[in-house]
């Protein structure tokens, strides 16, 4: 047994609080609801200049007041992360008086700040330059903000693991809460990519994918799939370790068991030849959870609907799970679109609700599986399953590889719920 999955047998960690903000819903249930039923989100004429371009935006957030005066020459993308983790915070519902000290955040991201990027590369004189740029241009203004606007002020970041991140954020504070350097952690992912800086050299590269109709651009796993769709949005878990939630008796939605993140080390693309680095990742993964791969009754995929990666995909899944496995699995990237740094945080959320729900929702446009996809694959409609774990895996470019494993709560935690407002 690693010392990790000795830590966390000693110390299981519950997830209180969730949020979300994207294309699909702007809170947990209505992205939930979204998924269940396949609504795809694609639309043409959202990007200026790129009317051809099928994206999925989400709203633009309402920021109250006090947010607004912190948030209005800030990016998009920590506007949509504030969203999400605002509501994460509430749901997990911690007391008044809680030593802030102690409660911490994780962001994941994959392209950066895209739009105040581009804003601080116009042709200006250093007179006519904003001086906000200078701090709001950062990166870090990712967890920066957040962490004014919420009062977290212990270990705050900001992660990068391309489109891991995000899951990669939650592994991270959880290491936190693990080592005692936190009481409460929010941890997930922010992202604003729908801007030509970063569609236009992915369309070069051949990922995104076009269809007439742009609901059915993303089609993962679909033998006529041609590339993937991005979207925006930003998800948030709030996190603590279950001795804790049980003394405030917040409502527990679901354990962390295990996780994993590695590099294929092999192409900058994200996959070697074979396709053994995703299959390590869920292997650790299950590892760490104690758990053996038919006790999974459901994983969320990568999935993007590009031909490299769910053939690889595909292949790991095989490999893990045996050429007829048990479980089902899914890609709800069309659904959302490809949130790059935020989709594993998304998809995070939706495996914590198919978990509680036990059921898996459909890969949407996939009408003709791909011969090399394993039995398991849902198309069509929702599919009920009965078991107390899921998984969700995340992939990415110069080999990024992230699995999350979450497990159901004790029975008679789920029924709980936490005390008011922060």
């Amino acid at each position: 047994m690693s010392q990790l999955a000795d830590m966390l047998r000693q110390q299981p960690l519950a997830v209180t609080g969730l949020g979300v903000w994207s294309a699909a819903g702007t809170g947990p249930d209505e992205l939930w609801r979204a998924a269940r039923a396949g609504q795809s989100t694609g639309r043409f004429g959202v990007v200026p200049g790129r009317p051809e371009l099928a994206v999925c935006p989400a709203p633009t957030p309402e920021l109250p007041p006090a947010a607004r005066r912190v948030l209005r020459r800030m990016d998009r993308a920590v506007h949509l992360g504030w969203a999400a983790a605002t509501q994460a915070l509430a749901e997990a519902g911690l007391p008044a008086g809680t030593d802030r000290g102690r409660l911490g955040l994780v962001v994941g991201n994959s392209r950066g700040l895209v739009d105040t990027w581009t804003q601080a590369a116009r042709p200006m004189t250093p007179r006519h330059e904003l001086p906000s740029l200078a701090a709001n241009g950062s990166i870090t203004a990712l967890s920066g903000a957040l962490s004014l606007l919420l009062g977290l002020r212990g270990p705050c970041q900001v992660t990068s693991a391309a489109c891991a991140s995000g899951a990669v954020a939650i592994a991270l504070a959880a290491q936190q809460l693990l080592l005692g350097q936190a009481d409460f952690m929010l941890a997930g992912g922010a992202e604003a990519p729908l801007h030509p800086a970063v569609l236009d050299p992915l369309m070069a590269a051949g990922v995104l994918g076009w269809h007439g109709d742009p609901a059915q651009t993303c089609r993962p796993f679909d033998q006529a799939r041609n590339g993937t769709i991005l979207g925006e949005g930003a998800a948030f878990i709030a996190l603590e370790t279950l001795a804790s939630a049980r003394r405030r008796g917040a409502r527990v939605q679901a354990l962390l068991g295990g996780w994993h993140w590695a590099s294929e080390a092999a192409h900058r693309a994200g996959f070697e030849t074979g396709h053994s680095g995703l299959a390590l990742t869920l292997r650790e993964a299950l590892r760490v959870a104690g758990l053996e791969p038919a006790q999974i009754g459901s994983l969320n995929t990568h999935g993007t609907g590009t031909r490299l990666n769910d053939e690889r995909e595909a292949l790991a899944i095989a490999e893990v799970f045996g050429p007829r496995p048990l479980l089902q699995y899914t890609s709800t990237k069309p659904v959302t679109g490809h949130c790059l740094g935020a989709s594993s945080a998304i998809e995070a959320i939706l495996s914590i609700q198919a978990l509680r729900e036990q059921a898996t929702p459909p890969t949407v446009n996939c009408r003709a599986p791909d011969a090399g996809c394993p039995p398991g694959l849902v198309t069509g409609q929702a599919r009920a399953f009965s078991a107390e774990a899921v998984l969700s895996s995340s992939s990415g470019i110069w080999g990024n590889q992230a699995a999350l494993l979450f497990r159901r709560p004790p029975s008679n935690e789920q029924t709980q719920h936490g005390k008011s407002g922060t």
